[in-house]
């Protein structure tokens, strides 16, 4: 059950979301392909200014201002193959790797667990 202000919800979800698991590298179709990744204001300051040099540098380059509200506060640009930019040539998440869960946008904390 969820709830939004004073009010509680039933949540319906497919049980495999529950049990999802990164194959990471083994995955044939990444999940951040082809598809809109908005970033939260505070994950979109973090990133600009990370510690790791490598996602410093992709933030600067591909992270696109949208300012549409805190939670839409930007988006990742995709590459020509239609894959996020943060992705390194094994098809795994550079801010994963070098930083930590915490670092990346709630859009991919919360895929494909949220509807």
């Amino acid at each position: 059950m969820a709830a939004v202000k004073d009010k509680v919800f039933d949540v319906m979800f497919p049980k495999f979301a529950q049990k999802f698991a990164c194959i990471g590298s083994a995955c044939p179709t990444p999940c951040c392909h082809s598809w809109d990744i908005t970033v939260d204001k505070q994950t979109f300051k973090k990133l600009k200014k990370h510690g790791d040099i490598e996602i410093r540098e992709i933030a600067q380059s591909q992270l696109k201002l949208t300012r549409n509200s805190e939670v839409n506060y930007g988006q990742i640009k995709l590459l020509d193959n239609g894959t996020c930019a943060f992705l390194n040539k094994d098809q795994l998440c550079t801010v994963q790797i070098k930083g930590s869960h915490n670092d990346i946008p709630h859009t991919c904390q919360d895929y494909p667990r949220l509807p």
